[in-house]
């Protein structure tokens, strides 16, 4: 990307206010006019001048991908996923003719897709995508969403092994739970995303706990359906207890910029630790796996835990 640097005078406004103009090549591009609201980011040395989200949004336009090469074999729902989470709410599917990809095979993907609002066949060779914008919540709305799910599959899980629903019902709801839990992020990563690009006030999240999200929805929903088919019923529920705390005060702690809850996560793997110990003390296959399960599932939590703690750092 070419730099274009200008140069303008300091102007005095009235008793005290100072003004500088803008360049008009800039405003024409952007699209700005008499009224509008820019955004002003102090950097220290400098300041950083962008026009608001609205503006960024519509600059970015159509998101074109061709289905040739490498991308004929990506699934068209990973293809919606990614255009989602940078930004874009419109996606141009270009089919090559030589090709075995038909628009009508595309449609029908798209349209099983739950971020797809339509789609619609241009021509033998292009498909359009709408994709849907998001609900207006910020990166903490959604955290606490992703939190609830996140209990939504432990609660299952207890329930389970108290026997109080049963095992058909309890892996309906966790599957549902940690699907939800995994599209949360997705638009987390939009919004981080969209912010990166704009700059604004209010920071996004640092990207590499966006992964460790996805990474513990999925954890998660594999370690409750081990401890619910775990002869122990007794250590299941400690196990599924320690790591109801564990999500809560750290995901809570990095949505509420709280690093005191995430040093009570922290304090509270330990415990875990101990519980993974007991199970393996048991030497058993069965204990084995479990164990092995759950530890996992607490590395995951360590790493996101620590972030959040390096995150809070940095940002305070």
């Amino acid at each position: 990307m070419s730099l274009a640097i200008t140069k303008r005078r300091i102007q005095k406004l009235g008793g005290s206010s100072l003004i500088i103009t803008l360049p008009k090549s800039w405003v024409r591009k952007i699209g700005l006019t008499v009224g509008d609201t820019v955004v002003i980011v102090d950097e220290g040395d400098h300041l950083k001048i962008m026009p608001p989200d609205t503006r960024i949004t519509n600059k970015l336009g159509v998101f074109k991908v061709k289905l040739s090469g490498f991308l004929k074999e990506v699934d068209i729902g990973k293809i919606i996923d990614c255009t989602y989470q940078n930004g874009y709410t419109r996606l141009e599917l270009q089919i090559p003719s030589n090709g075995t990809l038909t628009p009508e095979a595309i449609i029908e993907q798209a349209l099983a897709h739950p971020k797809v609002k339509d789609a619609k066949i241009i021509d033998d060779h292009t498909v359009f995508v709408e994709i849907e914008s998001g609900n207006g919540d910020n990166v903490t709305t959604l955290l606490k969403k992703f939190n609830t799910k996140l209990q939504d599959i432990i609660d299952a899980g207890e329930l389970t092994v108290k026997e109080e629903i049963t095992l058909t019902t309890a892996l309906s709801r966790i599957e549902s739970s940690s699907d939800d839990a995994y599209n949360i992020v997705d638009s987390i990563t939009r919004i981080s995303f969209r912010q990166g690009i704009m700059m604004c006030e209010t920071k996004g999240i640092d990207p590499t706990i966006l992964l460790s999200l996805k990474i513990i929805a999925r954890l998660l929903e594999r370690a409750v359906k081990n401890l619910i088919n775990f002869s122990e019923r007794e250590l299941s529920l400690k196990a599924l207890n320690l790591i109801r705390i564990i999500v809560s005060e750290s995901i809570g702690g990095i949505a509420s910029n709280s690093g005191r809850r995430i040093v009570n996560s922290l304090g509270k793997m330990k415990e875990l630790e101990e519980v993974i110990n007991e199970m393996r003390r048991l030497e058993t296959p069965e204990a084995e796996k479990v164990a092995t399960c759950v530890e996992s599932l607490r590395i995951a939590l360590e790493t996101l835990s620590s972030k959040g703690i390096c995150s809070i750092m940095t940002n305070s």
